[in-house]
């Protein structure tokens, strides 16, 4: 019996000391932001526009034998280019060389020559020559 005595007892004391004052939740605090620091974005400086001076040409053909040049140069007259031929003796070798005349800047000399090549197909390379 003194058993059931403790044991009455101890729910007793687990009973009454969970009836005692319920905490009250606290409202949460409010936190006001931090100052935000202002970011001071700097312009982008734009670079100079390089306007390309129109002073390169497209070389099309250089070779020993006269025939090839000229063939080529039928050819591209046929498709409404305007060609040149020169000559240039290099190390005793005497080389013709065939050029598109007109004046370009280097991207519409390097457009160009890829669109002949790729039109044409009789054009292996080209080369971006600066006219002095």
């Amino acid at each position: 019996m003194k058993k059931v005595m403790y044991i009455i007892l101890l729910c007793l004391f687990i009973i009454l000391g969970s009836c005692g004052k319920k905490e009250v939740e606290k409202p949460a605090e409010t936190v006001t932001p931090e100052p935000v620091e202002e970011q001071v974005i700097e312009p982008i400086k734009e670079e100079p526009v390089v306007i390309e001076e129109k002073d390169y040409q497209l070389q099309l053909v250089a070779s020993k034998d006269i025939y090839i040049v000229e063939d080529t140069q039928k050819v591209l007259s046929r498709h409404g280019y305007k060609t040149s031929m020169t000559k240039r003796n290099k190390d005793g070798e005497l080389f013709h060389r065939l050029r598109i005349t007109a004046f370009l800047t280097y991207s519409e000399a390097y457009d160009l020559g890829i669109r002949i090549k790729n039109r044409l197909h009789l054009i292996a390379d080209y080369w971006i020559e600066k006219v002095k």
